[in-house]
C-alpha cells in the first residue's frame, strides 16, 4: 500500500511538473473515449434495451392485408373483424392488445392544452407486462360501449402537469369536453406507443356487423405476445388457419371484404432493424478513434521516456 501511495505521489509530480505534456495527454483520452461513451449509449438505448418491456422479443405487430380494401390500409393495421376472432380464438398468442395514436384538450387546468396520447385495448398493459406505479390500469370490461369514461397519466405528466398530486387517483379531468376519471398513474421509464404519450384512454373495439345487414369496419394498430415457445411464423400460420376456417363457415356481409392475409413482425426488429448496420458501423468508427487516441497517447510516453533516458540512467546507478 505504501509503494502504491509513492508510485502515486511521484505520477503526479511528474505530471504537474510537464502540464503541457498531462494536457495533451488527457486531450487524446477524453476524445477517445468521450466518443465511444456517447455512441454505446447509443447503441444500449437503440439496439441493446431498445424497448422498456419484459421480453420485448415476443412482442410483434399485427397487420392485415385485404383485396377489398387494398390501397386504404395497409399491413400496419388490423381490421375489428380479425381481431376480436384473433382475440377469442388464437392459442399461440398470450394477449392481444389494439390502440391507436390520439391527441385530446385537456381543459379545466388553466389555459386548454393539447396532449398526446393513446386509447388502447385493457388488455394493453398486462401484454407488456406493465404495472401502475399509483392505481390501477384499466378492467376488462371499461372498453365496452357506455362503460364508465376512465385514464391512466403517465408519470411525467403526473409529475409536471398535476405537480405529483399524491390525491390524483379518482379525480376527474376533462378531456374533449368529456369527464374522465384518473384511475391510475403508470411508473417511471414506462412509455407507449412512443415518449410523447402523456395518458391512455380504453379503446372501445366494436362489432363488424352491429345488426342484421349492416358492415362496421374499423381499422386500428395491434399487437400481441406469443406464448412460450412458439415462434412467430407458427404463430402467423395458426392464426391464418384459424381466420380461413372461420372465412369458409361465414355468410353475410363481411364474406365480401376478402380473406385477410396476416403479418407478424417483431416489434423490437421493426424498431431497430434499419438503424443496427448504420450503428454497429459508427461504433466501429469511434473504436477506431480510440485505438488512435491510444497509439497517439503511447507514442507521447515513448518520445518523453527517450527524452529522460540519461535521468532514468542515473536514477538507477543512484539506486
Amino acid at each position: 500500500m505504501d509503494n502504491l501511495r509513492q508510485d502515486i505521489r511521484q505520477g503526479l509530480r511528474v505530471l504537474k511538473r510537464d502540464p503541457v505534456f498531462t494536457a495533451v495527454a488527457l486531450l487524446t483520452l477524453a476524445i477517445g473515449i468521450g466518443a465511444n461513451t456517447a455512441v454505446f449509449s447509443v447503441v444500449n438505448a437503440v439496439l441493446l434495451r431498445p424497448l422498456p418491456y419484459d421480453e420485448p422479443e415476443r412482442i410483434v405487430r399485427l397487420g392485415e392485408e385485404r383485396d377489398a380494401l387494398r390501397g386504404l390500409q395497409g399491413t400496419a393495421v388490423i381490421t375489428n373483424d380479425t381481431f376480436l376472432a384473433l382475440q377469442d380464438e388464437a392459442e399461440a398468442l398470450e394477449h392481444l392488445a389494439g390502440y391507436r395514436p390520439a391527441a385530446y384538450t385537456l381543459t379545466g387546468q388553466g389555459e386548454p392544452v393539447r396532449i398526446d396520447g393513446a386509447a388502447v385495448s385493457p388488455s394493453m398493459f398486462p401484454l407488456l407486462r406493465a404495472t401502475p406505479f399509483m392505481g390501477r390500469v384499466f378492467a376488462s370490461d371499461e372498453d365496452r360501449e357506455g362503460a364508465d369514461r376512465v385514464l391512466v397519466l403517465s408519470h411525467t405528466s403526473w409529475e409536471q402537469r398535476f405537480q405529483s398530486d399524491a390525491g390524483i387517483v379518482g379525480r376527474v379531468l376533462t378531456l374533449d369536453d368529456t369527464a374522465y376519471t384518473v384511475v391510475g398513474v403508470m411508473p417511471p421509464g414506462f412509455y407507449f406507443p412512443d415518449r410523447d404519450a402523456e395518458l391512455w384512454t380504453p379503446l372501445t373495439v366494436s362489432s363488424p356487423t352491429p345488426r342484421p345487414g349492416a358492415l362496421m369496419i374499423m381499422a386500428f394498430q395491434a399487437l400481441a405476445r406469443v406464448q412460450p415457445g412458439v415462434s412467430d411464423d407458427q404463430a402467423r400460420v395458426e392464426a391464418q388457419t384459424l381466420l380461413q376456417q372461420l372465412h369458409d363457415g361465414r355468410s353475410g356481409p363481411l364474406t365480401r371484404l376478402g380473406l385477410p392475409t396476416l403479418t407478424l413482425s417483431s416489434l423490437q426488429e421493426e424498431m431497430v432493424g434499419e438503424s443496427r448496420p448504420a450503428l454497429y458501423a459508427l461504433l466501429a468508427v469511434v473504436g477506431f478513434v480510440l485505438l488512435i487516441a491510444v497509439a497517439n497517447l503511447a507514442n507521447l510516453l515513448l518520445a518523453r521516456g527517450a527524452a529522460r533516458e540519461r535521468e532514468m540512467a542515473l536514477r538507477t546507478a543512484l539506486g
